[in-house]
């Protein structure tokens, strides 16, 4: 016979049962389908016991409100009693004999019953069912699952990551569209610090196809939503959020931005990716700007090492040169960066699977930027992947064959406006007097 529920009880509280004076009690919770969930414990006292761990509970999906004060029983047993159940089939003597005589009158006089089983002076627990039969009862051993109230997050990957030199590292992330968000969830699980989350939208109903975010975000905004979701998978980097626009009020990303060990800008359209690009070389930050295109079947990852790598508007104009990049532009708004894309429309299109294969190079990217010596050394400051043969375009967007993936790097470009002819006294430029007049000259 398969294993039938599973229940969800905190650590905590099955040390409160092992400390109580009392043999047996009650467990509150929810109950739906195959999950039971457990909240809290009778223990003898005037109140239902509850620990961090049972609050964990309250965000399960199947717990919608739908609390019971008893979804089924705990009973301290003699140690050495689970290893004796080992058969699905037992008498009613036998039942009886590690059962406490009031609780087995409760259960004499039920069909089914949920029985939590704890040993006493040992580690072991079991979740049961009893089922009572005509004849015999069955007793059905279940899944359990415990939850701590203090996780460790980083158990699989302890010495594949640097956890303590990543705990201090800083990042900012504009942009939490599909990307976006993926890339900020994959460095929070690779142990990094502090996250620095930039984005002015709330999250919709065309959002779901491809975000982490799911239906139970919709209206919120995306920087809300994401730490969320970082944080239900019991992480603990620090969130920094504004949902501001960064071109009407930069304040707060410069201020953002000058803490960062690196940066990654996520975003869709040449304005604000010029404006953090702009930033991060003033301000002498790594950055990381990643975007698809061609209904993401092409994805773009450009490191930007300041005074050292070409920027992104180095890069334009060198891709400019080579016929590589096209650009369109609408009365009413600034099309997303593109390569030579058959598309035409402004809508952001393209399958969740490749969206994230893009991101994840992004991310593994940024990891290898902020520590080369444990992720490993990075040759190349501009790389292009497709997702299908791509003939139709010229280098660096041309894919022979399917996960094709090119490297490419550009040096800075003496006609840049950025970090050519501004190299020498960068230094000295007043972000908030020049800024205007440099876009004006992109």
């Amino acid at each position: 016979m398969s294993v039938f529920n599973c229940i969800l009880i905190g650590e905590e509280l099955i040390s409160k049962i092992r400390r109580c004076d009392v043999a047996w009690g009650k467990i509150g919770g929810f109950s739906k389908e195959n999950v039971l969930g457990v909240v809290s414990v009778d223990i003898g006292t005037h109140e239902f016991e509850i620990c961090k761990a049972s609050l964990k509970v309250f965000k399960h999906r199947f717990f919608s409100g739908n609390y019971n004060e008893k979804i089924g029983f705990w009973v301290k047993i003699k140690k050495g009693t689970i290893q004796k159940i080992v058969s699905f089939d037992s008498t009613i003597k036998e039942i009886s004999n590690w059962l406490p005589e009031e609780l087995f009158k409760i259960i004499e006089e039920s069909t089914i019953e949920h029985i939590f089983l704890i040993e006493e002076d040992s580690d072991e627990v079991l979740n049961t069912t009893i089922f009572k039969g005509k004849e015999n009862w069955i007793v059905i051993p279940e899944e359990i699952e415990i939850l701590e109230e203090d996780p460790n997050p980083f158990l699989r990957i302890d010495g594949l990551v640097p956890l303590e030199e990543m705990k201090e590292k800083t990042a900012v992330i504009v942009g939490l569209g599909s990307g976006g968000a993926a890339i900020a969830l994959e460095l929070a699980a690779a142990g990094v610090g502090s996250l620095h989350l930039f984005d002015k939208e709330r999250l919709n109903s065309v959002n779901l196809f491809r975000h982490i975010c799911d239906v139970r975000d919709l209206g919120r905004y995306k920087v809300d939503a994401v730490e969320d979701v970082i944080k239900d998978h019991t992480l603990k980097t620090e969130i920094i959020k504004c949902d501001s626009d960064i071109i009407d009020e930069p304040a707060k990303l410069i201020e953002s931005i000058q803490c960062a060990d690196i940066v990654i800008c996520a975003t869709d359209n040449t304005q604000s990716r010029s404006l953090v690009n702009y930033l991060c070389v003033k301000l002498n930050k790594a950055l990381i700007l990643v975007c698809t295109f061609d209904n993401a079947k092409i994805g773009e990852v450009i490191r930007v090492i300041p005074n050292t790598t070409a920027c992104y508007e180095c890069t334009r104009i060198h891709l400019k040169e080579q016929g590589a990049l096209l650009e369109e532009k609408s009365s009413e708004t600034v099309l997303p960066y593109s390569s030579q894309t058959k598309e035409r429309g402004l809508t952001s299109r393209g399958t969740r699977t490749d969206v994230m294969i893009v991101a994840a190079i992004s991310s593994k990217v940024a990891l290898m930027t902020l520590s080369a010596k444990d992720f490993g050394n990075l040759s190349f400051n501009f790389i292009t992947w497709g997702a299908t043969r791509n003939t139709d375009f010229i280098s660096p967007y041309y894919f022979r064959m399917p996960f094709s993936t090119n490297y490419t790097n550009y040096n800075i470009h003496p006609e840049c406006p950025i970090c050519g002819s501004l190299a020498p006294e960068i230094q000295d430029v007043n972000i908030e007097e020049e800024y205007d007049e440099i876009m004006q000259k992109i």
